[in-house]
Formats: structure tokens, sequence, C-alpha cells
């Protein structure tokens, strides 16, 4: 019992410590990919600062789908 305990934390522990790496990563690409005008940028000349949000967004939605495992 306390074999498969041990055994189950630790895959849990294995599991969480990818997940951070997998996140980290995800995160450094995020915020040093080259910023590109979005559409409404281009239109109006104004900047918009909605892309930060909307591309974490995205990236939480990754996330999310792929815990669900679709």
């Amino acid at each position: 019992m306390v074999f498969e305990t041990r055994k189950e934390r630790g895959a849990a522990v294995m599991n969480a410590t990818e997940e951070l790496a997998f996140a980290g990563g995800a995160l450094q690409q995020l915020l040093t990919r080259p910023r590109c005008f979005r559409r409404t940028e281009a239109t109006t000349g104004m900047k918009d600062d909605a892309y930060f949000v909307d591309a974490f967004g995205g990236r939480v939605r990754e996330f999310k789908k792929r815990d669900l495992g679709q």
C-alpha cells in the first residue's frame, strides 16, 4: 500500500514537472516572439494592448484542451 502510494505520488510529481516545463516554454515563446500588427492596429494606427491578453487566452485554451485529451 505504501509502495503504491509513493508510486502514484511520484508519477503525479513527474507529470506536474513536465507541465511546468511546458508552460514555462510556452510563456517564453509568447513573450519573446516578434510583435505583429493586428488588423485593427493597421487600420486605425492605434496600439492594441489586447494582443498579449488574447495570446495568453489562446495558450490557456490549448492547455485545457490538452488536459481534456482533445
